[in-house]
This record gives C-alpha cells, sequence and structure tokens, in this order.
C-alpha cells in the first residue's frame, strides 16, 4: 500500500447548502479539509482533484450531466 500525499486515501465531499461543499480526507493520520465553492457536487470532486490531488468518489458520474462526464475525466487522468 501506498503512503503519503498521494496514497490510496479518498477525499469525502460533503454539501454545506447552496453551492458550499467541504472535502475532507485523512493522510498519515492527519485530517486535511478544504472549503469549497462549486456549480455542484461533480464540480466540487473535479476542483479537489485539480487543487490537491487523490482520490474521489466518482459513482453515479452518468446522472450528472457534463459535470459528470468532466469529473470522469479528471478522475481518469489523474490515474494516468
Amino acid at each position: 500500500m501506498t503512503k503519503g500525499y498521494l496514497g490510496y486515501d479518498k477525499w469525502s465531499i460533503s454539501h454545506m447548502g447552496g453551492q458550499s461543499y467541504l472535502a475532507e480526507r485523512i493522510v498519515n493520520g492527519n485530517t486535511e479539509s478544504l472549503n469549497l465553492h462549486s456549480h455542484c457536487l461533480a464540480c466540487a470532486k473535479s476542483d479537489i482533484i485539480a487543487e490537491r490531488g487523490g482520490k474521489v468518489d466518482t459513482r453515479g458520474w452518468h446522472k450528472q450531466g457534463t459535470c459528470g462526464l468532466f469529473l470522469l475525466a479528471m478522475a481518469g487522468g489523474k490515474d494516468e
């Protein structure tokens, strides 16, 4: 298992109301959090991949239109 900043940790994204989202993950026992202002949940997940790297849950991307397709591309690009 890979450890460190780009290990197998996964961001948890929570909707805080309006267009505000909270992203959290634990890396080596330390909690990272980031407040985001995004169009939708898929955009918040894409933003966190672009800003901090790591992995996010992409289930349901096909129900989120163009934003979901962009999320899938971002997640796939990080894996390459």
